[in-house]
């Protein structure tokens, strides 16, 4: 039996096995014109040009995928996919129709990742809303669904398609007179990207005083940010901070703009659990790339809860030196960097900084540069999707699982992070809702040591670690 590699391309090189599937593929399909002209530009193209075939149609590429699956002589068939596949792509569909034992996902950045870390917000607290839709697609909220989606949740991330634009998005929120926000992310990862901030009520004018051939004013694909009731400034300084997530674990997964900034930079400001302890951040860049000669900041910042703890003020004064000491290299010109696990708008230790920063330095320039977050490390390795279509997910921190129904009454993906201490408790809820085969139990995501368990009645006590995560599916 062929086996079916769907590949995430557009934000990052491949790493050496997606580039071992390519050059051992026997077809290489690319389900649009704009995926194949994406991945003319990768250096594998020119040895493998012969073998790319294009279409234009998701129903088509999944039965010509279905008519190649059952082929005796195994061989690899690869998918070229925008992004994270499993994140309102075809890398469901494909394990849906195809079978998850005939199916490996390789996923890229998703562009809500990419857009969120362009305009340097955390995107773990915003609601993310697809209005990409279709003839045969009904979505879950329609676009005058937004006041009221932006009153609830504060920051709101919407994939957008041809007919539900920014402009008529702008419009509805114009007229619901909601003081808000809004970033339009063109082009995310190409030469041309643009990101246009302003008020709805901005964003519409310009739209209007555009000339006829360029009514549409905002290319397609693109994605839309909305933050109530606050206005993000453009900031400068001499030097530069760059907040790099640097993925799970696998150190392949840096992506190479990481370690392209990583290389450059001369100071670079490292995360530990324990203050005298080591760095896991650390010795994953010192996997892929040489550090002699930099300099090194540690900064402390422990693995337990930190709201209302009685080392609280202690921490505080910690993080308040960490904040001087990277200001201090930034007003010398030097450039510094503040790496950190996963993608750094996840529950990053580095927002513990971000204010701290900015009262120090109002004018401090922030890069935040993304990475393949443990959630999308998990649900790739597992090979199930986190969401298609209008399927919602919510991602909680483990002690919220008290609140797990209702949690899955409203969303069809339930991702409860840091499980280790709570599993006692976990099993016990998800065994009265008579649902423990949904669930699905994962340590140590994208790591050398990573576990999966499909049925978590199996997982030990020394399966257990603070790097776990289970994710629900609803049924």
């Amino acid at each position: 039996m062929n086996k079916i590699y769907v590949m995430g391309i557009g934000y990052k090189p491949l790493d050496k096995k997606a580039r071992e599937a390519i050059l051992n593929s026997r077809i290489i399909l690319a389900s649009s014109n704009r995926l194949f002209e994406i991945f003319k530009e990768y250096e594998e193209f020119e040895k493998v040009k012969d073998r790319v075939k294009v279409i234009n149609d998701v129903d088509e590429t999944i039965n010509f995928l279905k008519s190649k699956i059952q082929n005796p002589k195994s061989k690899i068939i690869v998918l070229l996919a925008s992004g994270d596949s499993l994140f309102h792509g075809i890398g469901r569909r494909v394990i849906s129709e195809i079978g998850r034992d005939a199916v490996e996902i390789f996923p890229d950045l998703s562009s809500i990742q990419v857009a969120f870390s362009r305009i340097k917000e955390p995107w773990d607290d915003a609601f993310l809303v697809s209005l990409h839709g279709g003839k045969r697609k009904k979505l879950e909220y329609a676009i005058t669904d937004l006041p009221f989606l932006l009153k609830t949740h504060k920051k709101l991330a919407i994939l957008t398609d041809k007919t539900k634009t920014p402009v008529v998005i702008a419009k509805v929120l114009a007229s619901s007179l909601i003081p808000c926000q809004m970033f339009v992310c063109e082009r995310l990862g190409y030469a041309d990207e643009k990101i246009t901030e302003g008020t709805p009520e901005e964003i519409a004018t310009l739209t209007r005083q555009a000339s006829t051939k360029q009514a549409s004013h905002f290319s397609n694909p693109n994605v839309v940010i909305i933050k109530y009731a606050k206005r993000i400034a453009s900031l400068t300084n001499t030097g530069k901070l760059y907040v790099i997530g640097i993925g799970p674990g696998d150190p392949e997964l840096l992506t190479l703009k990481a370690v392209r900034i990583l290389r450059d930079v001369p100071c670079i400001c490292v995360p530990k659990g324990k203050e005298e302890g080591s760095s896991l951040a650390l010795s994953i860049v010192e996997k892929t790339l040489n550090l002699e000669g930099k300099e090194i900041i540690s900064a402390y910042f422990p693995m337990k809860k930190t709201k209302g703890c009685k080392y609280r003020s202690d921490l505080d004064t910690k993080w308040q030196k960490t904040a001087a000491s990277i200001l201090e290299r930034i007003e010398k010109g030097m450039d510094v960097a503040f790496i950190t696990l996963g993608d750094p708008g996840i529950y990053s230790t580095f927002f513990y900084l971000y204010d701290r920063l900015h009262k120090l330095n109002p004018n401090l320039d922030i890069k935040i540069i993304p990475g393949v977050s443990s959630i999308n490390a998990a649900a790739s390795s597992a090979k199930i999707s986190l969401a298609l279509a209008d399927e919602r997910i919510a991602i909680l921190p483990a002690n919220y699982v008290v609140h797990l129904k209702e949690t899955l009454q409203q969303f069809d993906t339930v991702i409860l992070m840091k499980v280790h201490k709570v599993f006692g408790a976990l099993l016990k809820t998800l065994t009265e809702m008579d649902i423990l085969a949904r669930a699905i139990y994962i340590s140590r995501a994208g790591m050398e040591d990573e576990k999966i368990f499909k049925d978590i009645m199996d997982v030990k006590a020394e399966d257990l670690n603070y790097f776990s995560m289970v994710i629900v599916k609803r049924g």
